[in-house]
């Protein structure tokens, strides 16, 4: 196209061609492109303007812009290295044949010939006006946009820099499209018929989102309406608790952010809710559907452990800059994040409320695990302690193997008890952690579970090793159990745990030995933390007080 198109017009292969496209009008400017390229002549550039726009028209005073234009160019002494072909459709060969897009409009929008002349590979010279400074690419702006030297010396830059590069290509290209198909669909101004609340979250299997979110619906009055919707499996445990409390479960598409969202407002329209809340989901969805309900009146809540979070938006900015919807945005919208520890506030403008999850109190009769499940034969009951989590890198397994290993030297017989198995993308990790724990005959790696109640109650000691913690069911569980609790001082279970009073925080392995070897050798000690440890939780992290909070939060009652 380069080489057809200066050929018909008559630019030699050495002339650098300056670009412009668009319709003339005041607006535009046009009159200050003559100045540029006697400008970027008088410094010795052998240059050519082309404009690619008709004048014949009924907006924007074209004719009087096109006088203006032709006049300056008079002036200026450089009529005859103009070029007008008048509106030309398509445009998109000439960026081939331009060397430099020149943009010097006194008011702009967000301009399609920039973007188009990018995707081309051409080089942008652009005044700083509207939507200019928020576009994609290197694009050289000039501020004041009536700088005419400015101009002539970027286009002298960018216009000889050598060979073209293309841009990669976009991230998500059918994102946008997807997008303006999907606003029609959104609610402005939900009135007195949307009511409720819906849940979303990825997935209901096995793990602390699943087991709080089940529980909350169990736990909240009965006549909230509030359904549950769901991207991924679900285990029957979960559905069943759901059926019981009267929760309609909703059942989405596992792939496609855009197929997710379009089911969402396909609920939305159907059951009309007035509040969404995000439980456990991808950011990338989140950051979707917060851009469609942009400027609608429908609540957004997000319940969140805070920095996992935080490092999820972060991996997600290709997403959001394609988006054009930022994080900060994000918590803008938001009506509500809901933090699950003081530690894990969003920043500002979000409006933050801190509400920590609950867990019932165990039943008065709880057996212990199936034989398959307990230790080898011979074992010491009073020397059991253990873990219930995922087998994933953030809950530090590998500190547990230390923690085995130490506690095994100054307890002998004392065995650890790991409880759960790794999600999708965890399973090399566990695979690896298992394999050491072969040699390691203090440790013993039991696989996930749906009830953890029997293993509490044949734990002496409940351990706690991970980063970026929410609040954990598990520690609560252990604690509403009556179990003394050793952990790392991290996010949430710096709140659970009072050091001294319900159990120990413990920054290593050996610290974490330490102090379970102590809690071992004394009974007295370890019932009373124990007892501390279950009227704690009854106090701060009740069932009855979690549905409490939530139920304000969801419902906006009290």
């Amino acid at each position: 196209a380069r080489a057809a198109l200066r050929a018909r017009h008559g630019i030699d292969p050495g002339v650098v061609l300056i670009g412009m496209v668009g319709q003339f009008k005041l607006q535009k400017a046009y009159a200050r492109a003559p100045l540029v390229l006697a400008a970027v002549k008088a410094a010795g550039v052998n240059a050519r303007l082309m404009v690619l726009g008709g004048w014949d028209h009924a907006w924007g005073s074209g004719r009087a812009a096109y006088e203006a234009f032709m006049r300056a160019a008079v002036e200026a002494g450089v009529v005859a290295d103009i070029i007008c072909p008048g509106a030309v459709t398509p445009a998109q060969p000439y960026y081939a044949a331009f060397d430099v897009l020149l943009n010097c409009s006194a008011y702009e929008g967000y301009s399609i010939a920039m973007l188009e002349a990018q995707q081309a590979g051409c080089p942008v010279v652009a005044s700083q006006v509207g939507g200019a400074g928020e576009m994609p690419g290197d694009l050289a702006l000039i501020d004041p946009p009536d700088d005419i030297g400015a101009y002539a010396s970027a286009i002298i830059e960018r216009a000889t820099g050598g060979a073209r590069t293309l841009p990669p290509k976009p991230y998500a290209p059918g994102l946008l499209p997807a997008l303006w198909r999907l606003l029609p669909a959104v609610p402005r101004a939900p009135d007195e018929t949307h009511t409720g609340a819906l849940i979303l979250t990825q997935s209901l299997e096995r793990g602390g989102p699943a087991s709080a979110l089940t529980r909350l619906a169990g736990a909240l009055p009965v006549a909230r309406k509030l359904l549950v919707g769901t991207f991924g499996a679900v285990l029957e445990p979960h559905a069943h608790a759901l059926r019981a409390a009267g929760t309609p479960l909703l059942a989405g598409p596992s792939q496609d952010v855009t197929a997710q969202a379009e089911a969402v407002l396909a609920w939305v329209r159907r059951y009309r809710p007035r509040t969404l809340c995000f439980w456990s989901v991808a950011p990338e969805l989140k950051l979707l559907l917060a851009k469609l309900f942009e400027t609608s009146a429908l609540r957004l809540v997000d319940v969140s452990p805070g920095p996992m979070l935080f490092d999820e938006l972060a991996a997600a900015q290709p997403f959001a800059r394609r988006l054009a919807f930022s994080a900060a945005q994000y918590f803008a919208r938001l009506d509500a994040f809901v933090s699950l520890h003081k530690t894990g506030v969003a920043p500002k403008p979000a409006r933050n409320i801190v509400a920590p999850l609950g867990v019932p109190d165990p039943p008065a009769f709880v057996p212990l695990p199936a034989p398959w499940a307990l230790p080898a034969r011979g074992f010491a009951p009073e020397l059991v302690v253990g873990t219930i989590c995922r087998l994933v890198p953030d809950k530090h397994i590998e500190h547990l193997l230390l923690v085995a290993r130490r506690l095994r030297k100054l307890v002998p017989g004392a065995v650890l008890m790991v409880v759960g198995g790794p999600d999708g993308q965890s399973v090399p990790y566990a695979q690896d952690i298992m394999r050491q724990a072969d040699a390691e005959p203090g440790i013993r790696f039991v696989g996930p579970c749906d009830d953890p109640l029997p293993y509490l109650r044949l734990f002496r000691v409940f351990l706690l090793t991970g980063r970026r913690q929410g609040c954990p069911n598990a520690s609560l569980e252990a604690m509403a159990m009556g179990l003394p609790v050793v952990a790392e001082p991290d996010g949430g279970v710096a709140e659970q745990v009072v050091n001294g009073e319900t159990g120990y925080l413990a920054a290593t392995p050996e610290a974490m030995a330490r102090r379970v070897a102590a809690l071992l050798r004394d009974e007295p000690l370890r019932a009373r933390l124990g007892q501390q440890a279950r009227l704690h939780c009854r106090r701060n992290f009740s069932i009855d007080t979690m549905a409490e909070r939530y139920d304000k939060i969801l419902f906006m009652s009290g």
